[in-house]
């Protein structure tokens, strides 16, 4: 899970890419035991489709590998990873 101290470094890396921020969630996720329980952020964003692959890379190397991103194409119901 990511931590809330990783925020300032994903809304950095969301900048460097022009991206618009359209939500913000916090919701309650299980931890990796059952005393355990973290929170987990869900930023949606738009940006511009040739800026992904790159926002991909910073966010990943600027979180140690813990945000994922999940592409969701304008109009597109379905989500796709």
């Amino acid at each position: 899970m990511l931590c809330l101290q990783m925020l300032g470094a994903l809304y950095t890396e969301l900048d460097k890419c022009s991206c618009e921020r359209l939500s913000e969630d916090y919701e309650e996720s299980e931890g990796e035991s059952d005393t355990e329980s973290s929170l987990r952020v869900v930023l949606r964003v738009m940006t511009d489709a040739d800026q992904l692959e790159s926002l991909q890379g910073a966010l990943k190397d600027s979180t140690a590998g813990k945000a994922t991103v999940t592409l969701v194409t304008q109009g597109d119901e379905n989500e796709k990873e």
